[in-house]
């Protein structure tokens, strides 16, 4: 079983980034037989304006890696764990047995695509440290960007209408009354009402629970991470954390 989630970001420098990151992996992760990163990174010939794949592309880029995937698979008993788009480049990372000769077998696979340009790497990290640090979302803009691609998702298979005005309601957490209060003022500034506030005594380190509520005109992924983020942004210097949200169906907005 395999999780494939996909969230955007941007280095330090201002480069975007897109990472694709099998989220599966994290139960099982370091899986000690296979202590070696193997990489594989393929220059785009058509990316998009900001250095990612593009839609032109992207199905050429896909045989490339499933071609990858396979003979390392057989060569080196190795498992794909991320895909990252960034500066032109498509980068495949896996974890694989062994590393000797697998050069060789990326060689082989790009056979097919003599016109594209690669190059490869390996190192040893038995404690998947890449994975649980470089690619894993842990920051938690990326983490709710996944999250609000399965809550849209799931809402479109219950044939929601997303595309009219609804009510979305957002559950934060804070330390203390005193910084919730805080947020909840500022958060105010930003369009978002407040709806309730809660104590939840099992939540030891954030037990002030609070949900805040916006009238948004559509349901998108653009649009949640919007408000996502800006509400992370509001509670995070004020020790909050962001819990997730949920939705009326539009003809319960009053």
């Amino acid at each position: 079983m395999t999780d494939w989630q996909t969230y955007f970001s941007r280095e330090k420098s201002g480069i975007a980034r897109s990472t694709t990151v099998d989220l599966e992996l994290s139960k099982s992760a370091p899986q000690t037989e296979r202590p070696w990163l193997l990489w594989a990174w393929i220059g785009m010939k058509n990316p998009n304006p900001h250095g990612l794949s593009s839609a032109e592309e992207s199905p050429t880029l896909h045989h490339i890696q499933k071609s990858i995937e396979q003979i390392l698979a057989d060569e080196a008993n190795a498992i794909h764990i991320a895909r990252v788009y960034r500066e032109r480049r498509c980068e495949l990372w896996f974890y694989a047995v062994r590393n000797e000769q697998f050069e060789r077998a990326i060689a082989s696979a790009m056979t097919d695509f003599a016109d594209y340009q690669f190059i490869t790497g390996s190192r040893s990290d038995p404690k998947w440290a890449a994975y649980q640090d470089e690619f894993y979302p842990t920051d938690p803009k990326h983490w709710h960007q996944v999250v609000n691609q399965k809550l849209i998702r799931t809402l479109k298979t219950r044939n929601e209408t997303l595309e009219v005005p609804h009510r979305v309601d957002h559950t934060l957490f804070f330390r203390s009354r005193e910084n919730r209060n805080k947020f909840a003022a500022i958060a105010q500034q930003h369009g978002f009402a407040q709806a309730g506030e809660f104590d939840a005594r099992e939540n030891r380190d954030h037990p002030h629970g609070l949900v805040v509520h916006e009238r948004a005109p559509q349901i998108n992924l653009a649009r949640m991470n919007q408000s996502v983020f800006t509400l992370i942004d509001i509670a995070q210097p004020l020790g909050g954390t962001y819990d997730g949200w949920g939705t009326k169906q539009a003809r319960r907005v009053s």
